[in-house]
């Protein structure tokens, strides 16, 4: 019978599982083991993530500011605080990685994304503007940085599940003994060993 911890290592390696099998199969094994912050990691992955400050820092994603000119097209926005350009060229993704991979997938042959903001945050960087007209005021980033997410991802699944192999964790079908989920419960593992720290100084 084959090992679920196995299972893991081998569909996080390459792409061709998708992330939401990948995810699924990791949230299974993370419920088995009781794992509880690895759980709460996965569902955040699968569902989207619903507050900013749980947010690992790998979702940071950088572009620049940019104004959309009639007639111009998209202009960029330069800015005299760095302080405020630094927090306006980052922005924090919640989305669920599913949803990543589906607009990955779906970008074809295009480089940027624009990422919109919130009208109030628009109102407030119009004003670096010396215009009169108002413009719509977006984050424009690469689909690159929304593929490094999911490879992140896929490498915080893959050293989690290597780590289990060390610990003589490898499950034997889909259940683990209860000598493995003993062990399990006894090693503390925190979320931040395998995808980085939280937190973060989006524009608000």
């Amino acid at each position: 019978m084959t090992s679920l911890v196995l299972e893991l290592q081998h569909d996080a390696i390459g792409s061709s599982v998708s992330i939401g099998t990948l995810l699924r199969k990791a949230l299974v094994v993370a419920r088995k083991l009781e794992v509880k912050e690895l759980q709460t990691w996965v569902e955040d992955e699968l569902n989207g993530y619903s507050r900013q400050s749980s947010v690992p820092d790998y979702r940071d994603v950088y572009g620049t500011v940019q104004a959309f000119n009639p007639y111009r097209g998209w202009i960029p926005i330069f800015f005299q605080d760095s302080e405020v350009a630094n927090r306006a060229q980052t922005r924090r993704i919640t989305d669920s990685a599913t949803e990543l991979e589906r607009m990955v997938t779906g970008s074809k042959d295009d480089k940027f994304v624009y990422l919109s903001f919130p009208h109030e945050v628009e109102i407030l960087l119009m004003r670096n503007l010396s215009v009169q007209m108002s413009m719509q005021v977006a984050l424009c980033t690469g689909y690159d940085q929304f593929y490094g997410i999911i490879e992140a991802v896929r490498n915080a699944i893959l050293a989690w599940s290597l780590k289990l192999e060390e610990d003589g964790i490898l499950g034997e079908g889909m259940t683990f003994s209860k000598e493995e989920k003993q062990v399990a419960s006894t090693i503390n593992y925190q979320v931040n060993n395998f995808v980085g720290s939280s937190g973060g100084n989006q524009v608000q």
